[in-house]
């Protein structure tokens, strides 16, 4: 009897040793194919779990820059039709503040969230930054605290247009807990900074979802949108008088972070093709350009032109080489040429 059992044993493990163990044990073959079908499924999803993920950042972007606009807008009828920016267009658009850095969304965080110091700012018993804005001329006290809490200037006590999440204001101040990324392939670090940009640093910028500063076009309001014969754009606001200029977030463009970037000095010499790349970003393609040398929009998208980088984290990205300079479009057909790229733009106001 021993010895029938002792043979049944060994035919069992002889027919199908990958069973030895017992029933339920798998086989080295049956282990692999698992395995395989399991590298394949994580193959297939994982892209899809990546792209949902990307999308979900550019619509929680579409969603800021939504909130901010319904801000402007508010303080627009709240104020006599005033600009949501603090600082106009001209003083945004200064050579002079290609150096200190002042950018026009803290221009307009400081409108809509608070922040501005009291005319003696020793009597507010806090902390200031002094000094702050886009020309010397002309600069102001900030309370970090204040702006920190959302009470807006122009409305003492009252609430504040705009309410940002934490992760969505963050400073540029490489001293500051809650700075913006200063370093690894996130690092944004402007050319030539004058001085005066370590203060302007510590005021909080509005960073979209993937981590990036959103940048604000703000068009001189001595222009007229019906006039179509002014100039559209140029690099800076010292001796001409255009819609936008480039100088307003010059600081931001030139980083080493946009150095394939159209808008970038670094890539692109010739400051009309810039200005060109610019005239796409904030230029309405309802109305085409006449054929000329430097193509150029005829009216703009809208006073105001939020700007995300997109998931790329670079502002209008130049990708690949020989790739041609991207036109304002000369057709009627309303074709948007940002949406060649990542990025994302929103209009706000008229």
């Amino acid at each position: 009897m021993k010895n029938t059992r002792k043979n049944t044993i060994h035919n069992a493990i002889t027919r199908n040793p990958g069973r030895a163990l017992g029933a339920a044990g798998f086989t080295l073959f049956e282990l692999l194919t698992v395995l395989a079908i399991l590298s394949i499924l994580l193959g297939l999803t994982i892209p899809v779990l990546g792209r949902a993920r990307k999308t979900a950042k550019i619509v929680a972007n579409q969603t800021l820059m939504r909130e901010v606009a319904v801000g402007t807008q508010q303080f627009r009828l709240d104020n006599a039709e005033q600009s949501a920016s603090y600082f106009t267009a001209k003083q945004l658009g200064s050579g002079e503040n290609i150096e200190r850095g002042f950018s026009p969304m803290q221009s307009i965080l400081l409108n809509l969230m608070g922040g501005v110091a009291p005319i003696d700012p020793l009597a507010a018993g806090t902390s200031v930054f002094n000094n702050v804005g886009p020309m010397g001329a002309g600069s102001i006290s900030v309370n970090p605290s204040k702006l920190a809490a959302g009470e807006s200037s122009l409305r003492p006590g009252k609430g504040a247009y705009l309410t940002i999440p934490g992760n969505n204001l963050k400073t540029l101040f490489s001293g500051d807990g809650d700075d913006f990324p200063s370093g690894g392939s996130n690092q944004l670090v402007a050319s030539n900074m004058g001085a005066f940009y370590e203060n302007h640093s510590k005021i909080p910028e509005l960073i979209d979802a993937f981590g990036t500063p959103i940048l604000a076009w703000i068009e001189d309001e001595r222009i007229r949108p019906e006039d179509s014969t002014a100039l559209y754009a140029a690099i800076n606001s010292d001796n001409t008088t255009a819609r936008f200029y480039y100088a307003s977030n010059a600081m931001y463009l030139n980083s080493r972070k946009n150095y394939n970037s159209w808008l970038a000095t670094a890539t692109t010499a010739n400051p009309d093709q810039r200005l060109s790349v610019l005239g796409i970003v904030t230029g309405s393609p309802a109305f085409p350009s006449v054929s000329a040398s430097i193509r150029m929009p005829r009216a703009s998208r809208s006073a105001i032109i939020l700007h995300s980088a997109g998931p790329d984290g670079v502002w209008v990205a130049k990708v690949g080489v020989g790739v041609p300079l991207p036109e304002f479009s000369t057709s009627s057909n309303g074709t948007d040429k940002m949406s060649e790229f990542d990025d994302t733009v929103v209009g706000v106001g008229n």
